[in-house]
């Protein structure tokens, strides 16, 4: 799959942030208790309907790939336990000669900035990073609210972007972005329903559409002319 082709290189890059961030350190429940609580990036994954046909499922599949990718490093940094006060608080563990810090700064509204860096290098790929920005975001004091950009191995070049919201009603959006102009646009409502579109460098590829009872239809678009080269539906 494409996204596959084109990810590789940071791709290898979360790996390393999950390995790294699997250490655990010792418990400190008053820090804990102050620090802000990492995003709960579950709520990204896309979830389509189980009857959904091998088209729709795959671009479910390569959409939760990239968040898992992308990603990866909160839902394992979450064994950890934060240092810091004053709004300013970080995790930080190393693993194989690398120093995964991430650092969460409080703004005066309850919003987060959050910073990924990497410092150290690697025993076993033999690569350096010297307190490099691997991710850079915020979310709201909510969490219902984020963005995140993820940046190319040792560089400032954008790699990708992942921005969500989420309504009072529990409805959510979700737009995922490559450099390379590949965009995910997804909605997850609350009662079930949603859709998934895929673009190429702004041209339309893919489209989903299910509704709460599981029902849906999709199709196909040939991004250079824009018309439709296949289509389907199915049933709850």
């Amino acid at each position: 799959m494409w996204m596959q082709r084109r990810f590789v290189s940071w791709i290898s890059i979360f790996a390393i942030i999950g390995l790294v961030a699997c250490s655990s350190s010792s418990p400190t429940e008053t820090e804990q208790n102050k620090a802000p609580e990492l995003p709960d990036l579950n709520k990204l994954r896309v979830t389509v309907p189980q009857g959904a046909p091998p088209q729709v499922q795959g671009i479910a599949a390569a959409a939760n790939g990239f968040i898992a990718a992308g990603y990866g490093w909160i839902a394992q940094a979450s064994s950890t336990n934060p240092t810091g006060s004053g709004g300013t608080y970080q995790w930080s563990v190393t693993q194989n000669g690398v120093t995964l810090t991430i650092k969460a700064e409080v703004q005066s509204d309850g919003s987060v900035k959050w910073t990924v860096t990497l410092n150290g290098t690697d025993s076993n790929s033999g690569t350096a990073y010297n307190n490099w920005v691997a991710i850079s975001g915020s979310t709201d004091a909510e969490g219902k609210n984020g963005q995140f950009t993820i940046y190319e191995e040792n560089s400032t070049n954008v790699a990708a972007q992942i921005t969500w919201s989420e309504d009072s009603n529990g409805n959510r959006t979700v737009t995922m972005s490559s450099s390379d102009g590949f965009t995910w646009r997804i909605v997850a409502n609350a009662d079930g329903s949603g859709s998934v579109v895929t673009e190429e460098n702004g041209k339309k590829t893919f489209e989903a559409n299910w509704t709460a009872n599981g029902s849906g239809t999709w199709a196909s678009y040939d991004p250079q002319t824009g018309q439709q080269t296949a289509s389907g539906s199915w049933s709850s």
